[in-house]
């Protein structure tokens, strides 16, 4: 994480503004820190292509992204590669994601693959996002959805509300 006089991204109260790839990386960074629950949103659509190798995927096994994401109606366009146990632009989510649009590609030798979130945990909410992302995968894929890849959860499926 960057130290607090190098952040560049923008905070408006409790939320960061998120408007460009740089923006993105930096909250992706903190929000797989000690900010996960942290809330966030865009105020433009996000070209990530040329960016990807420093962008990490949001969420982790142990910390997985537990706050609000609200894409606002714009678009993030990536193209991820990854060959970790979940891949999605969100990897460990149980947090909320909200009118997002996704496009590019995500190719993956992941068990668990979905353009949202490779996994979801109750008591994550998916509303009003789309993804036209193309999914590419192996064999080594378990699990695999257009949104959403895995789901887990206590109480019996399903385990999230898309």
């Amino acid at each position: 994480m960057l130290p607090l006089n190098l952040m560049a991204i923008e905070k408006e109260g409790e939320e960061y503004v998120i408007s460009s790839p740089e923006d993105l990386i930096e909250f992706a960074n903190i929000a797989n820190t000690e900010e996960y629950e942290a809330r966030c949103y865009l105020t433009a659509d996000i070209d990530m292509r040329g960016h990807e190798a420093d962008f990490p995927l949001i969420g982790t096994a142990e910390h997985p992204f537990q706050g609000w994401f609200d894409g606002r109606l714009h678009t993030i366009t990536i193209n991820l590669e990854s060959t970790d146990e979940s891949c999605g632009l969100f990897a460990h989510l149980s947090g909320n994601v909200k009118n997002l649009y996704l496009d590019g590609t995500l190719k993956s030798t992941c068990p668990y693959v979905g353009s949202i979130a490779g996994t979801a945990y109750f008591p994550a909410v998916i509303e009003q996002c789309h993804s036209r992302m193309q999914i590419i995968v192996n064999d080594a894929a378990q699990y695999v959805g257009g949104l959403v890849g895995h789901t887990v959860g206590p109480y019996g499926p399903p385990y999230v509300r898309v």
